[in-house]
């Protein structure tokens, strides 16, 4: 249902946007370069899903062609929005004329007017388009140290001056170069951290996507360990399981088992409802992971009484 909603949505934006172009274009071919592109956007998504459909897979054909397609969609969007901003003007603009009998004002200005308009309209949709292309080709590798100092009153004082880095959401389906990925993780351990805290979604759908990246993320390290929680990418619920409902249950139970020994492997700590002490002389620093939970839509695996 969500999915037809979304694609009633994407054919309006589609229509209203090209009665728009060619409108502007004023007879001008370039209205149906635009709808040739737009066909070929929408055309390539639905091809990607037909030659990839297996999401478990990292695809860089579909990871381009969703790219393109939300880029654009974003842009059309934003560009439908301030052209319908100025239909709705005119129209009230209009009543009010009719209404008070007033002298209409002068037209001749108003092609004018709109061909500013959507101008700026365009201008305005280049950026959602930009940023989302460069997000996905160069943004996801443009990574950040943030520093911050906390206080607690009642922080044991041998744990005075301890450094924590984190890190989430690595989702490492959704990486493609290996040798900027391992940059991050050299930029992770100069922290020179006493722990590191992972918490949550090591992967987009499924464990299978961690195969060929475990020495890599293996290579974080801090003083006293990688800690780790679960995030909900990390159960395999937005992955399509084929089967009955008692295999579908077994395969992501198997699934769950490969990311839990994945990360063992790496030698992570994988806190799932737990706590773990973690001492410098006599005091102690309880570290708690809680599994995950969400609302709505979302599911609620954790317990942080459990936890605790």
């Amino acid at each position: 249902m969500r999915f037809i909603i979304f694609f009633a949505i994407v054919i309006l934006l589609e229509i209203y946007s090209f009665q728009l172009i060619r409108t502007l274009s004023r007879g001008h071919w370039w209205k149906w370069v635009y709808l040739g592109i737009t066909v070929l956007v929408i055309g390539n998504v639905f091809l990607q899903f037909y030659l990839n459909p297996n999401r478990g897979v990292v695809s860089g054909a579909r990871d381009l062609a969703i790219t393109l397609f939300l880029a654009f969609l974003a842009a059309q969007f934003i560009f439908v929005l301030v052209m319908l901003g100025e239909d709705i003007f005119r129209f009230f603009e209009g009543v009010y004329y009719s209404l008070s009998r007033k002298q209409t004002p002068d037209q001749s200005f108003l092609p004018s007017r709109r061909a500013f308009i959507s101008k700026v309209g365009l201008g305005l949709a280049a950026l959602p388009f930009g940023a989302i292309l460069y997000g996905a080709w160069k943004g996801k590798y443009n990574y950040q140290v943030r520093e911050y100092e906390l206080s607690f009153n009642d922080l044991p004082e041998a744990f005075d001056g301890y450094k924590v880095t984190q890190i989430s959401d690595i989702h490492v389906g959704s990486f493609d170069d290996r040798e900027e990925v391992e940059y991050a993780i050299d930029l992770v351990n100069k922290q020179g951290s006493d722990a590191i805290f992972f918490t949550g979604d090591l992967v987009n759908n499924i464990s299978t996507e961690m195969h060929g990246w475990e020495d890599v993320f293996g290579k974080l390290s801090a003083s006293d360990g990688v800690y780790s929680v679960l995030g909900n990418h990390d159960y395999g619920d937005y992955y399509g399981w084929e089967g009955t409902r008692e295999e579908v249950i077994a395969l992501k139970k198997a699934n769950m088992e490969k990311l839990y020994s994945i990360q063992k492997q790496m030698g992570w700590r994988l806190l799932r409802d737990e706590n773990i002490a973690i001492k410098r002389g006599n005091d102690l620093l309880n570290v708690v992971g809680v599994e995950n939970i969400g609302n709505g839509r979302f599911p609620k695996y954790g317990d942080l009484n459990k936890a605790q």
